[in-house]
């Protein structure tokens, strides 16, 4: 969808509680057509609209919606 350039945008903002990071990229997170993730960001990005960055452990877990562990090998 996208073959160069800066596509990634990304605002970083310092508060007294710490840092808020605010990102969006073209398309979306999957390289997968059939995925609902394939261009689930794409609206934002075409708008110059962002989304909030989980920084804290607690914001992702609460987030999440799938775990996948990896462990080596034996």
């Amino acid at each position: 969808m996208f073959g160069g350039g800066p596509a990634r945008r990304f605002v970083g903002e310092m508060t007294p509680a710490g840092v808020n990071g605010f990102e969006i990229i073209p398309g979306g997170e999957s390289g997968v057509v059939s995925s609902p993730f394939y261009a689930s960001m794409l609206g934002r990005w075409l708008t110059n609209h962002y989304h909030p960055m989980l920084l804290r452990r607690n914001q992702v877990e609460a987030d999440r919606m799938s775990e996948q562990m990896f462990e080596p090998a034996p």
